[in-house]
């Protein structure tokens, strides 16, 4: 599955579309429960089934091109050439021409490896090639591979003045993953821009505190036997509980108004802290 998630994260802004049928045992809320801990943020649906497929094994793949064209179908330790080579051929449609010598190299490089921002900086380079259809190309194609980021860094910029956290966020990982390119640029003058925000300074400060208390409450979960609040419960845990406490407090008196301190006491409040 790491494959998918990998795949659906990167490519399905620009056309990629992931579905994956679960046709075991399991049941609707394990099915839920094992998607959402590998990261799997594309439908996953209990059964299923595709005329005329011949599944004879798990893990089994099908790769469908622009056109609705099976063009793949087997074991997924073989599926990512044929998939590459898929989507790269819906990116030539999408610019409307028969790919010009420039951006049909750039194109094979991506067949062969490498991730979507690596192809838009590849692109970028042939924006201002004096081959007029060439530079039209590559702006058409650059556009279709980051327009889902962008519209969802235009929203956050919009949206600055009453979530500045969630605009900083956004911006920290726009410019991560497209660094290089323009948007990962404008991202990046984003990002500077809200470090000097002070509720987005008390955010950053309280984070790490927080990270600890999730860690703290994780291995309390894990090895806890009694209920939380129970006398035994207490017993069992106290260092941990008092560790617990001390850095709620530190959280409530330096950084009250942080979403990380509001997190911070939902998970203590669970093993039964701070209340």
């Amino acid at each position: 599955m790491p494959h998918l998630v990998r795949w659906n994260e990167d490519l399905g802004d620009a056309g990629l579309a992931v579905i994956g049928m679960h046709v075991q045992s399991a049941t609707e809320e394990q099915v839920k429960a094992k998607t959402k801990a590998l990261g799997m943020k594309f439908p996953v649906t209990k059964g299923g089934s595709i005329t005329g497929m011949k599944v004879e094994g798990i893990p089994h793949c099908a790769v469908f091109d622009h056109t609705g064209k099976l063009v793949y179908e087997g074991h997924t330790n073989k599926v990512e050439p044929k998939l590459r080579e898929a989507f790269a051929n819906m990116l030539a449609a999408d610019a409307g021409e028969t790919p010009t010598k420039g951006v049909a190299g750039v194109l094979d490089l991506f067949k062969k490896g490498g991730s979507a921002a690596d192809l838009v900086r590849k692109l970028t380079t042939l924006k201002d090639d004096a081959d007029g259809n060439t530079a039209k190309q590559s702006k058409a194609i650059s556009a279709k591979l980051q327009s889902g980021a962008q519209a969802r860094f235009d929203e956050a910029k919009a949206n600055m003045k009453d979530d500045p956290i969630a605009a900083y966020d956004a911006a920290v990982q726009t410019a991560a993953r497209w660094k290089g390119t323009t948007l990962g640029k404008s991202a990046g003058e984003v990002v500077e821009k809200l470090k000097n925000d002070r509720t987005v300074w008390n955010e950053m400060k309280a984070r790490p505190t927080l990270e600890k208390v999730r860690a703290a409450e994780a291995a309390i979960t894990k090895a806890a036997k009694a209920e939380p609040g129970s006398d035994e419960f207490k017993k069992a845990f106290a260092p941990q509980l008092k560790q617990l406490d001390t850095l709620l407090k530190g959280l409530k008196k330096q950084y009250p108004d942080a979403p990380a301190t509001a997190e911070a006491e939902e998970i203590a409040a669970r093993v039964g802290v701070g209340k």
